[in-house]
């Protein structure tokens, strides 16, 4: 199961995207438990097959800006295999829109 912390995560995301850009790994100044704990190192081991990775985000209008940042950032994520290859953004963004349920 993936720990969680209590830092700002929106800081840490921002500060983790700016070590990417650089090509070296963020320091989150986690401890090595909360260091296995994080999702993508777990990604291999739940799904040893994997090959893509599709990640859905959304949010209302008024959070665009937020969601846009994270986004940005999610564009360095990656996600370590077992064979030593990594899960990386493939340079695609799809945006779609939508407005809730109808009545019919």
């Amino acid at each position: 199961m993936a720990n969680t912390t209590t830092c700002n995560t929106s800081l840490a995301m921002i500060r983790g995207r700016e070590a990417r850009k650089e090509d070296t790994e963020p320091d989150f100044a986690l401890d090595n438990f909360e260091k296995e704990g994080r999702c993508g190192s777990q990604i291999s081991e739940y799904w040893p097959d994997l090959s893509t990775l599709e990640i859905a985000l959304e949010t209302f209008a008024c959070k665009q800006g937020q969601l846009d940042c994270v986004v940005d950032c999610a564009k360095l994520w990656t996600f370590p295999l077992e064979d030593g290859y990594h899960l990386v953004w493939d340079g695609k963004v799809e945006l779609v829109n939508w407005r809730g349920a109808s009545e019919q």
